[in-house]
């Protein structure tokens, strides 16, 4: 069976993101930010960032971006969390 590119995407996480409580939206992104934040230089999240306000700041972003909902729910944490807190050069 040939290899799946993602396994989740930015419609089902966004469909996650409005139930309450969201458990596995809270549980992907917060494992996508334990890989993520292991490699230097992708965001740089201020040590007193709340898991609350990541959760929005993904959310957000996909509720902001539906043209881009196609997309791997990955892809878009990424893009949200970098814009949110980009790390300076």
């Amino acid at each position: 069976m040939p290899g799946k590119a993602a396994w989740v995407f930015g419609n089902e996480l966004h469909t996650q993101c409005g139930k309450a409580p969201p458990p596995f939206a809270y549980g992907y992104i917060f494992g996508l930010i334990d890989v993520y934040d292991q490699k230097q230089g992708y965001f740089c999240l201020p040590s007193s960032v709340k898991g609350e306000q990541l959760f929005d700041v993904v959310c957000r972003y996909i509720d902001a971006h539906p043209d881009e909902r196609h997309l791997p729910a990955s892809v878009l944490a990424y893009r949200a969390l970098r814009l949110a807190w980009p790390c300076s050069q």
